[in-house]
C-alpha cells in the first residue's frame, strides 16, 4: 500500500469518527431533552436552555457525605421561572421569579441523591444558569431563619426601591450550622446570631452592557464566599439585633447594573475558626430591560451629552491655558460656583424637572461668572480671584473624599457632621497654599480642567467617575441620603481614567508653570492698567504747566523756547490799543 493510500484511508477514517461523534453529542442532547432530566454537578455553573412550557426535572447524585445542605439556585435575566422542591406547586415548597431565587433542601442522612423541579411558563426558550452549593455542617445557613418569606428556608436576596435614586437589598438572617442528624437550631435564641456577621458586597457591570451573557458572567463571579472577597466590592456590614432589620440601602445610577450579594461568616467560640457562606446573587437595574419608552435600558441622554462635550473643551483649556488667560479663567470658576450653588438651591425648593434646574443653574452661571469678572476688574486682588478657584478645586477634593469607604462611616449619619466635615474638605486647598497665590491658581486650573476632560470621556463610555459630583448634589439636595450607603463602579474602564485625569493633571501643572516662570504672577486688571496709562499722560500735563509763567500773555516767551512772532497788521492795531488803555488807567505820582 503506497503512502498516498494510507494518508487517504487515515483521513476517511478521522472524518468517520467525527460525524459518528457529532451525532452522538446530538442523540445524547435529544435524549437529554426527551427526558427533560439534567444531571448537575456540585459547584459548577451550567447555562440550560429551558423549552417554553415544560418541566425540567434537575438531578444531582453522588452527593458527598460532608454535605449537610445544598442550595440550588436559578438566575435568568428577566424571564419568570419556578423552582420547585418537590413535582407539585405545595405551599412553602417552590418559589417564581426572574433574576436570582433559589431553595434550600436540608439532606437526611444517607441521602445521596437530590431532585428540584423547573417549571416554564414562557411561550418561548429560556436560557437560565443553574449553580448548586454543597455546605457542611460547619458551614451557617443562608436564611435559616426566615420569619417573612413563605419558605421554611429563604437564601435569596429581595431588592426594592423605596426611595428614589437608592436601591434596599433585604435578606434573612442566616443560622448556625448544623449536621444531618440533628435539628436545625432555634433562630429565636439569639446568643448563636452573635457568632455570625453578615458583609454586603457589589460588583456593577459595564456601563451600558444589557446583555445576557454579560448578566451570566456577572453572575458567575459573585456565586461563592470565595467569589465575594475576589471580585466583589464591600460596602457594609449588618450587626445582628432583635430590634434591626436585616437590610442596607445603596445608591443607584441610571444605566447602570449592579449585583449584590451576601456572605455570612460563622465563627466558632471553641477554635476561633471562620467558615463563611454566600447567599443568592442578585442583579438589579434601574431601567427596564423590556420596555421602550424613556426608562428603557441604554437610552442615551442628549443633553447630558451635549453639557459633557461642552465641559471636555473647557477642562482642556483650563488645563493648558487657564493661568494665562486669567479673565476668562474667572469667569469660568464662578460659573461653576454659582452654577452649583443655585442647581441645588433649584433643586431643594422648586420641583421642576432635571431640565429645568440645569437651565436656571446656568443662567445664573453667567450672571455669577459675569459679577465675578467684574470684581477682579474693579478690584484687581488676585488673591480674592484665587480664593474662588481654590474653593471649586476643594469641593471636587471634598467629593472625591467622600466618595470613597470614608464617607460611608457612620459619622456623617447627622446633616451637621456631614457639612461641617464637607466644608474643612472644600477649605482644604486654599488654606494650604493660599500664600502661593500663583501656584494655587495653576493648580486649581489643571486639576478642575483635567477632571472635565475625564467627566466627558466618561459620559460617552458610560463610567462612574461622574458619580463623583453626582452623590455630592444629591448629598445637598436629598437629606435622606445621609444614611446611604455610597458606592460606584470601578472597573477597568475607570481604573484608567483616572491614570489619564492623573497624566493629564500633572502634565497641565508643569506645561503652565514652565510657561509663566518669566511672566508676573498675575496681569493687571482693566482698571488698573487704565489707570497706568492715565497717569503718565496727567504727568506730562502736569510738567508742561510747570514750565509756563504765571501770568501767560500773548506774546510771552518761555525759558528755552525759541518764539517766533508773526504779527499781521489788525494783531498789531489791537495791542496798541491795549497798550493806550493801560497807560491812562495806569495812577499816577502821588
Amino acid at each position: 500500500m503506497s503512502r498516498k493510500t494510507i494518508v487517504v484511508v487515515i483521513f476517511v477514517l478521522f472524518c468517520l469518527s467525527s460525524i459518528q461523534h457529532h451525532y452522538h453529542l446530538d442523540a445524547a442532547e435529544a435524549l437529554t431533552e426527551t427526558n427533560g432530566t439534567v444531571l448537575l454537578q456540585p459547584s459548577k455553573a451550567t447555562i440550560l436552555n429551558i423549552p417554553a412550557t415544560s418541566h425540567t426535572i434537575l438531578l444531582l447524585r453522588n452527593i458527598s457525605s460532608s454535605s449537610a445542605y445544598l442550595i440550588c439556585q436559578i438566575h435568568t435575566q428577566f424571564q419568570n421561572l419556578t423552582l420547585s422542591l418537590t413535582p407539585y406547586h405545595n405551599q412553602s415548597q417552590y418559589v417564581t421569579g426572574h433574576g436570582g431565587m433559589g431553595v434550600v433542601t436540608v439532606l437526611q442522612p444517607d441521602q445521596m441523591e437530590v431532585t428540584w423541579h423547573l417549571f416554564s411558563n414562557q411561550s418561548d426558550s429560556v436560557r437560565a444558569l443553574v449553580y448548586v452549593t454543597p455546605l457542611t455542617a460547619d458551614d451557617p445557613l443562608p436564611g435559616g431563619c426566615n420569619v417573612e418569606y413563605d419558605l421554611e428556608y429563604d437564601p435569596e436576596l429581595h431588592l426594592r426601591s423605596s426611595m428614589p435614586l437608592t436601591s434596599t437589598v433585604l435578606f434573612q438572617w442566616a443560622s448556625v450550622g448544623f449536621s444531618r442528624s440533628y435539628l436545625p437550631p432555634n433562630c429565636e435564641y439569639s446568643v448563636p446570631q452573635v457568632t455570625l456577621e453578615y458583609k454586603v458586597y457589589v460588583r456593577y457591570n459595564s456601563g451600558n452592557d444589557f446583555s445576557e451573557d454579560a448578566y451570566f458572567d456577572a453572575v458567575q463571579s459573585m456565586i461563592t464566599a470565595g467569589d465575594l472577597n475576589d471580585h466583589g466590592f464591600y460596602l457594609q456590614t449588618v450587626d445582628f439585633s432583635l430590634d434591626s432589620k436585616s437590610q442596607i440601602t445603596t445608591a443607584s445610577y441610571d444605566n447602570q447594573g449592579a449585583i449584590y450579594n451576601v456572605m455570612v461568616t460563622q465563627t466558632k467560640k471553641t477554635t476561633g475558626s471562620k467558615t463563611a457562606a454566600a447567599y443568592i446573587p442578585r442583579v438589579f437595574y434601574t431601567c427596564d430591560l423590556l420596555s421602550t419608552g424613556n426608562d428603557k435600558c441604554g437610552k442615551t441622554d442628549v443633553a447630558a451629552v451635549i453639557l459633557a462635550t461642552f465641559g471636555g473643551i473647557i477642562g482642556v483649556f483650563l488645563c493648558f491655558l487657564g493661568h494665562r488667560f486669567f479673565k476668562i479663567e474667572n469667569f469660568l470658576f464662578g460659573f461653576l460656583a454659582f452654577g452649583l450653588i443655585f442647581y441645588q438651591v433649584m433643586a431643594i425648593s422648586t420641583s421642576e424637572s432635571e431640565i429645568g434646574n440645569l437651565s436656571v443653574a446656568a443662567l445664573f452661571g453667567i450672571i455669577g461668572g459675569c459679577l465675578y469678572l467684574l470684581c477682579w476688574w474693579y478690584l484687581g486682588f488676585p488673591l480674592l480671584s484665587v480664593l474662588m478657584n481654590g474653593l471649586v478645586a476643594g469641593y471636587l477634593i471634598s467629593s472625591i473624599i467622600f466618595y470613597t469607604p470614608f464617607g460611608n462611616l457612620p459619622y456623617w449619619d447627622t446633616q451637621f457632621n456631614y457639612g461641617m466635615t464637607f466644608t474643612c474638605g472644600v477649605l482644604i486647598v486654599p488654606v494650604i497654599i493660599l500664600c502661593f497665590t500663583r501656584v494655587l491658581n495653576i493648580l486649581s486650573c489643571t486639576f478642575v480642567g483635567s477632571y472635565g476632560v475625564i467627566l466627558a470621556i466618561d459620559v460617552y463610555i458610560n463610567g462612574g467617575l461622574k458619580f463623583i459630583i453626582v452623590n455630592s448634589l444629591r448629598h445637598a439636595v436629598h437629606q435622606y441620603y445621609l444614611k446611604i450607603v455610597i458606592t460606584g463602579p470601578f472597573t477597568t474602564n475607570e481604573i484608567i481614567l483616572v491614570v489619564v485625569w492623573f497624566t493629564l493633571f500633572i502634565c497641565g501643572t508643569v506645561f503652565q508653570l514652565v510657561r509663566e516662570r518669566k511672566r508676573a504672577p498675575f496681569p493687571p486688571s482693566p482698571r488698573q492698567s487704565h489707570q497706568r496709562d492715565a497717569f503718565p499722560r496727567l504727568r506730562r500735563y502736569q510738567s508742561s504747566g510747570e514750565r509756563e509763567p504765571l501770568l501767560n500773555t500773548s506774546n510771552s516767551r518761555q525759558y528755552g523756547t525759541v518764539y517766533l512772532i508773526h504779527n499781521t497788521a489788525d494783531d498789531y492795531e489791537d495791542n496798541e490799543e491795549v497798550n493806550r488803555i493801560s497807560d491812562t488807567e495806569k495812577p499816577g505820582p502821588v
